[in-house]
């Protein structure tokens, strides 16, 4: 997708004599796709020759409002939807900005989530901060977005259609030669979707004592083995986030916050741990777990599923925003990755899975449906497969990662243990089936150890051995865990690797009759 902005200022009411300015009340008018933008719209110049783009918002899942740009044709607001790429919205709720004759327009320059004054603001009523419209320039084309103060930047989509953000932009602010009232901006729906579904998650004030290591829920580690656990604030005028608590050291919070992680010693939560629940961490292989647990904000319906990474050996939390999630890395600034995990909530008891199903793989029986996605590689999706290759009865299956594209190089990728070179396999492919009953976590392992539900296959002649995953460089590696030794799996360079630190695939079920 390539697209042209060149910004076109509105300037009305310039001839007025009274010189003195009054923060303007904004209005937003429905956008019905039409072509009453046109006519009563503010312009935001060209994204292509001869088409006029205008300054609109629409809601993202219904949780909160995001600037975009409002086309006429064909019809709609362009925005990001996912987190990384955009979409041109048709249907829905969506509101163009909608100037009066005493009002007028312009841009400022800014950086670094800065308070602008008198800067349009359609975020503090429905999110609990304020959010702008802004621009950027690049290579000479002008971009419009959304400037949000409490992730430190402006976000907008680029030439490419995907997501790009800014820490210096222009903000766009008005002025009115009369005093007006505040104007409210669209009201969504304030029903977030799955938001303590199955649990009722209790958050209790933390001390910056040692409570949380009693009954708290963990994070798993951080910082020479001393666990970390899953906590919230919101230390400005924003939205609740979610952030890691530790309780040795410097006790307390950290979090994400306009763009750095930051200590927060007063006013924060800790998730209470519950018998009668299970709390899980689930790779994010695309589709958010309707059992999310999430970080609601008190204001609107702005809510954050929680996320957690590793760096370097150490737990950060975040949260999740679209396809990526939000996360402090080591230099204590925000990064944005692809490979991550969701905190889910269930309540117990949990089963054994039955036994795992398998489809025939082809170019034309692809598992983008109903298989097992397991994050990517190389920015490719990865999916769990197995070869079948001379395989009869009480097989040792090949476990290794289904590779989906060029078509050419179409099939399952593996590591045999007794072979020293990548084994590939595109005639008796099969991938795993993922069976929407069940509930799918990576355990972490190693050096073999048994884990309690993991799926397991037979070998012949030996023990059972299960499905393993390492990341590196947020790349994923899918393969072969066997008892005692650790995963075997191919690299990015195509060469048989072993490794004792990795996780294993578990499978649960709420129907005790469903396990073997």
């Amino acid at each position: 997708m390539k697209f042209y902005i060149f910004l076109l200022f509105v300037a009305t009411g310039l001839g007025s004599v009274n010189s003195q300015t009054y923060p303007c009340g904004v209005n937003y008018a429905p956008y019905n796709f039409d072509n009453e933008p046109v006519t009563l719209g503010l312009s935001a110049g060209e994204y292509e020759p001869g088409k006029k783009a205008y300054l609109g918002l629409s809601s993202w899942n219904q949780m909160t409002l995001d600037a975009g740009r409002i086309q006429i044709s064909p019809p709609g607001i362009l925005m990001p939807t996912n987190g990384i790429t955009s979409s041109l919205i048709t249907s829905g709720s969506v509101w163009y900005l909608k100037p009066k004759s005493n009002q007028t327009f312009s841009w400022v320059s800014s950086k670094n989530a800065e308070t602008v004054t008198n800067a349009v603001d359609f975020g503090t009523q429905t999110s609990g901060t304020p959010s702008y419209f802004g621009s950027v320039i690049n290579n000479g084309t002008v971009y419009v977005g959304i400037v949000s103060l409490y992730m430190g930047g402006l976000f907008y989509v680029d030439s490419n259609g995907y997501l790009g953000f800014a820490t210096s932009y222009n903000v766009l602010i008005c002025q009115s030669t009369v005093a007006e009232n505040p104007v409210a901006p669209p009201n969504i729906s304030t029903s977030a979707s799955n938001v303590d579904t199955g649990c009722i998650n209790n958050w209790v004030p933390y001390n910056n004592d040692k409570e949380p290591e009693t009954k708290g829920v963990s994070a798993d580690k951080y910082d020479c083995g001393n666990n970390a656990y899953v906590g919230k604030a919101n230390p400005d005028v924003g939205p609740w986030r979610p952030g890691r608590i530790q309780t040795t050291g410097q006790a307390g919070l950290y979090l994400l916050n306009k763009g750095r992680e930051i200590y927060v010693q007063n006013g924060s939560y800790y998730l209470a741990n519950n018998p009668n629940y299970t709390y899980n961490w689930v790779v994010f292989d695309g589709n958010l777990p309707s059992n999310a647990v999430y970080v609601r904000s008190n204001v609107g319906a702005l809510a954050f599923p929680i996320t957690k990474i590793k760096i370097n050996g150490d737990t950060r939390i975040g949260f999740q925003l679209g396809d990526q999630a939000a996360i402090p890395t080591d230099t204590g600034y925000g990064s944005y990755f692809q490979y991550f995990q969701i905190l889910t909530c269930d309540p117990i008891p949990r089963y054994k899975c039955a036994v795992p199903q398998f489809k025939k793989y082809n170019l034309d029986n692809a598992p983008s449906n109903d298989g097992f996605s397991a994050g990517k590689l190389n920015g490719v999706n990865a999916y769990i497969g197995r070869s079948v290759k001379k395989c009869t009865s009480n097989c040792d299956y090949n476990i290794g990662r289904i590779q989906t594209s060029p078509s050419s190089a179409a099939g399952v990728y593996f590591a045999d243990e007794f072979s020293s070179n990548q084994m590939f396999d595109n005639v008796t492919a099969e991938y795993l089936v993922r069976n929407v009953n069940n509930t799918y976590i990576w355990q972490s392992s190693t050096s073999g150890l048994k884990v309690k539900n993991a799926i397991e296959f037979s070998q012949t002649g030996s023990h059972p051995y299960y499905i393993g995953i390492s990341v590196i460089d947020h790349n994923v590696f899918i393969g072969k865990v066997l008892p005692g030794k650790g995963l075997f799996y191919i690299d990015s360079n195509g060469s048989k690797t072993f490794t004792i630190t990795y996780s294993v695939l578990t499978c649960y079920s709420s129907d005790s009759s469903n396990g073997v």
